[in-house]
């Protein structure tokens, strides 16, 4: 992760969120600004969402804070790239009220063995997705990203 993370010419950090029972992380969100083109605004992408089996309402609410905090880091919108369908289940409501575009974007796939397409479900990383993404300008003054004391607070157990 660190290396698919080490993008030299990144202006901002990834976010990584994990939602925490005890002393487990039974969820996790990856997200990362970007630009879908020179002239798009930006957008925060989410680059994976995952969650125990037992505990997948974590992928609601871990979602649902990057979109509830989207705007306070800069980005005019978030997007999913790649959403299977187990996933799509998973995020409920949330799934509902977005705008569906369809298709796998940057996924492409050839298998020796058909039979192993039906066990395929494309991720984030899959072939030149990684490299489709283009960072943000640098944040200057007072349009810098920043997380306030208060929100790191209030959201550190999720």
């Amino acid at each position: 992760m660190r290396w698919r993370m080490a993008d030299p010419d990144q202006t901002l950090k990834p976010i990584v969120l994990a939602k925490v029972s005890g002393n487990r992380i039974i969820g996790y969100a990856l997200a990362q600004m970007n630009k879908g083109s020179s002239i798009e605004p930006p957008l925060l992408d989410v680059i994976d969402a995952i969650a125990l089996a037992e505990a997948a309402t974590a992928i609601p609410e871990l979602i649902g804070t990057l979109i509830d905090n989207a705007r306070l880091i800069g980005a005019a919108k978030v997007r999913m790239q790649m959403v299977s369908p187990d996933l799509l289940t998973l995020l409920g409501p949330l799934a509902r009220r977005a705008r569906h575009e369809g298709g796998w974007g940057h996924a492409h796939v050839r298998f020796n063995d058909a039979a192993m397409a039906e066990f395929w479900s494309p991720t984030p990383f899959d072939r030149d997705y990684g490299i489709c993404l283009r960072s943000v300008p640098e944040p200057m003054g007072s349009a810098r990203a920043r997380v306030s004391p208060a929100f790191a607070k209030e959201k550190a157990s999720i």
